[in-house]
């Protein structure tokens, strides 16, 4: 989120400044300056998609697993005889 207000930020100003940015030619120095700012966001959203798909992937093993368990458990306690079918749902 930081890195986009710096990104938004660094090419508000340019834009602001176009005419200054012109008088001293300085557009190839500003293109580059926000080609740098949008490619470090880039990386950072990338980053970001990564981890909340890992934390999403671990949520479904770990969701997966407990149930596993949970319906091994239950299926052992009718099978015992200690909990009926209707009980277990």
């Amino acid at each position: 989120n930081k890195a986009e207000n710096v990104s938004m930020d660094r090419i508000i100003d340019t834009l602001r400044n176009i005419s200054l940015v012109k008088t001293y030619s300085m557009e190839e120095y500003e293109l580059n300056g926000i080609d740098r700012v949008i490619q470090r966001q880039q990386k950072l959203s990338i980053n970001t998609v990564k981890s909340v798909q890992f934390f999403s992937s671990m949520q479904v093993i770990i969701l997966g697993f407990g149930l596993a368990a949970l319906t091994t458990y239950a299926s052992n306690q009718v099978l015992l005889g200690l909990l009926t079918i209707g009980g277990f749902v």
